[in-house]
C-alpha cells in the first residue's frame, strides 16, 4: 500500500469518486453519492478554496486500486491550532485508516495545527 497526495482539481479525484461510489454500492447501509456532488468536493473551484487550503490523500493497493481517501484542510479565516479533516472513506482495514489519518495529521502538523477537527459533509 502507498499513500498519494493530490490537490483540488487533480485527475486522481475521478478515481476517488469512483471508489466512493463503488464502496457505497457494496454496502447496503450506505447511500451512494451522486457523482456530481461528490466530484464538487474535489473541484479546483470549490468555494472553501477562496479562504482555505486543502490537501487530499488516497491509499492505493500495490495494484493501484484506491482503498481509502481523506482530506486535510486549513481554514485561513480561523486562526489557531485547529486543522480540519473530512471526506473520509475507507475499506474496512485498520492499516488503511492509519495511513490516511496519519497523512492528514502530518500535513496539518507541518502547518502548525495541533488539533484535528472532523468535519462532516
Amino acid at each position: 500500500m502507498r499513500i498519494v497526495s493530490f490537490d483540488s482539481g487533480a485527475a486522481v479525484a475521478e478515481r476517488v469518486v469512483d471508489f466512493k461510489t463503488r464502496l457505497a454500492k457494496e454496502d447496503p447501509r450506505l447511500i451512494p453519492p451522486t457523482r456530481r456532488t461528490e466530484a464538487s468536493y474535489y473541484a479546483a473551484e470549490h468555494p472553501f478554496l477562496r479562504h482555505g487550503r486543502v490537501k487530499h490523500f488516497v491509499v492505493e493497493s500495490g495494484a493501484g486500486k484506491v482503498l481509502g481517501a481523506v482530506s486535510a484542510a486549513i481554514d485561513d479565516q480561523q486562526p489557531g491550532d485547529v486543522g480540519l479533516v473530512g471526506l473520509y472513506q475507507s475499506v474496512n482495514d485498520q492499516a488503511v485508516a492509519n495511513l490516511l489519518l496519519g497523512a492528514a495529521r502530518a500535513h496539518l502538523a507541518a502547518a502548525g495545527k495541533r488539533v484535528m477537527k472532523v468535519i462532516m459533509k
